[in-house]
């Protein structure tokens, strides 16, 4: 039987991952986010190198809760899976007039993106898509690192993003003639979270 051999062999071969994972890079516009991270910590990068166009930056520890509307305390809260007046206190069984109640619940707590790197300008303006040309961006998924380089102003850049195997920390390096001459920084943008999904943060 020709097949047992076939399969012991190919069970026994051994499995470069590595070559297996560069063989199926990701492809993509600028404005589509690849996130790299650490199972822990994940830094979504657009294809300007850092987060110009979309993208956050997310950790398990980041939860956020809104405070409570006025005239709404704490103890007028059922916990969540028990029961009010009754009834379950999920989804729409709500008793009628306890909208605010419902509402708070439904919404808190909620993932908060911990913020967003971006490319900015001297008078402090982010970079904008359009304003990239030449624009081309590799993903190398085995050392998780996201490599980005295009012309800006006639300028090439080139920005390479990172995140700590173990650690909550991302690098972001950027090469560029306008750096040094102050007409390309690095900005960290924390703003408040919003449950608006149709904005950016930032």
């Amino acid at each position: 039987m020709v097949a047992l051999p076939l399969l012991a062999a190919l069970l026994c071969a051994p499995l470069h991952r590595a070559e297996i994972v560069a063989r199926h890079p990701l492809a993509g516009g600028p404005t589509m986010v690849w996130p790299i991270g650490n199972g822990e910590f994940c830094v979504g990068v657009d294809g300007s190198g850092a987060q110009n166009f979309a993208g956050n930056i997310m950790a398990h520890w980041g939860w956020h809760s809104f405070p409570l509307p006025d005239g709404l305390r704490a103890a007028d809260l059922p916990p969540q899976g028990t029961y009010a007046e009754g009834r379950p206190t999920g989804g729409d069984d709500w008793p009628a007039g306890r909208d605010a109640e419902r509402a708070w619940l439904f919404d808190n707590p909620h993932r908060l993106p911990l913020g967003r790197l971006r490319l900015v300008r001297a008078d402090g303006q982010p970079v904008k898509l359009e304003a990239l040309t030449n624009a081309k961006r590799h993903l190398d998924m085995w050392r998780g690192w996201h490599t980005a380089s295009y012309t800006l102003d006639g300028e090439p850049v080139a920005v390479t993003t990172a995140v700590h195997g173990e650690l909550d920390a991302v690098g972001l390096r950027v090469i560029s003639p306008l750096v040094g001459r102050g007409e390309l920084r690095i900005e960290l943008d924390c703003p408040y979270p919003t449950l608006d999904t149709g904005a950016q943060t930032g």
